[in-house]
């Protein structure tokens, strides 16, 4: 790797061409498949970054698009298509190490995914000056709520930006209880249950306990299973500086229908082509029967594996929208679906 970028803390895989198989992307190279270089980002001035992501940025451009944060000269952040390494935008002299900064569509004023560190950015617009102030949390997106945008996760606390227009009365923020890194980071977030929206796990604040966190908001959208999307399960299982999860789809205000994932079973000969609920996956009721509230679920219990684990709460309303996806028809058979 003498010849490329320096290697970044974290790396990430997803289908960069695509042909069905992921690359190996570590901040300013990417590897094929057969370990050759597909593309080398040194001879463009791209070093070592705490932070960068890839995913569908920009709804109205071909493929994928990365975006990252500069960890010394030239550029403060620098904005990439994913299947070149071509760099398409950047900001700044990179005069200093940012370390932090993520990706998330937090304004529908604006088509396609913000970007901060440094100010606040949208995809389509990187040009221009930064939208407005106050800048969101730098550390994690989380997709929480009952609409598409994204939320903020910012050590234990869960917040939504105030973008223009925005209604009153809907979901503001949200503290939970427990144990977070020097980083504000938690031990793990994702989509553990199942129906799109993502988890949050913490160890108690008195170490007695493993806690997963849950929104309790109703919501209309139905979108499969996120583990079911290749670039967001790699991301869950990808080591290094934790980062917001990404898909390799569009996901943010006025996206189309996400395509159906090539899952494949086992026994299968070859993809399902369906998504959550095929096959009868998931089709042993609702988490959470009995209602819980408050706008967050704890699931409390003992270590993992040992036995089961027990849903614990209040009164005020089922989990939800009564199921998880499979469990009310599954996406794309007259079940719910986006």
């Amino acid at each position: 790797l003498a010849a490329s970028s320096r290697a970044a803390t974290l790396s990430h895989n997803p289908d960069v061409r695509p042909d069905g198989v992921d690359e190996f992307v570590n901040g300013g190279y990417c590897r094929d498949k057969d370990g050759k270089v597909l593309w080398n980002q040194k001879s463009q001035g791209i070093t070592h970054g705490d932070r960068w992501y890839i995913g569908d940025l920009d709804p109205d451009r071909p493929g994928l698009e990365g975006w990252g944060i500069g960890y010394g000269p030239p550029y403060d952040w620098y904005y990439y298509d994913a299947k070149t390494g071509s760099v398409l935008r950047k900001y700044g002299d990179g005069l200093a190490d940012w370390g932090r900064g993520t990706c998330g569509d937090i304004d529908p004023t604006n088509k396609g995914y913000e970007c901060w560190s440094l100010g606040l950015f949208n995809i389509a617009n990187l040009d221009s000056t930064p939208i407005r102030a106050p800048e969101p949390p730098e550390n994690f997106r989380i997709w929480w709520d009952g609409d598409v945008l994204s939320e903020n996760l910012d050590g234990v606390t869960i917040s939504k930006w105030a973008y223009p227009g925005m209604p009153s009365g809907g979901f503001t923020s949200k503290t939970l209880e427990g144990k977070y890194s020097l980083r504000n980071a938690v031990p793990l977030y994702g989509d553990m249950f199942g129906d799109w929206r993502e988890e949050v796990l913490l160890e108690n604040s008195a170490g007695t306990a493993i806690r997963i966190y849950t929104t309790t908001i109703v919501s209309d959208k139905r979108v499969y299973t996120l583990m079911h999307d290749p670039e967001y399960r790699n991301s869950m299982c990808e080591k290094g500086y934790q980062q917001s999860h990404m898909v390799d789809f569009y996901l943010g205000d006025g996206m189309a229908e996400p395509p159906r994932p090539n899952i494949m079973y086992p026994g299968d000969s070859g993809g399902s082509g369906g998504a959550t609920g095929a096959g009868g996956s998931r089709s042993g009721g609702s988490t959470g029967a009995g209602g819980v509230g408050g706008g967050g679920v704890m699931v409390s219990g003992g270590a993992i594996g040992s036995g089961g684990t027990t849903l614990s709460g209040g009164g005020g309303g089922g989990l939800r929208d009564g199921g998880l996806p499979g469990t009310g028809g599954s996406p794309g058979t007259g079940g719910a679906r986006w």
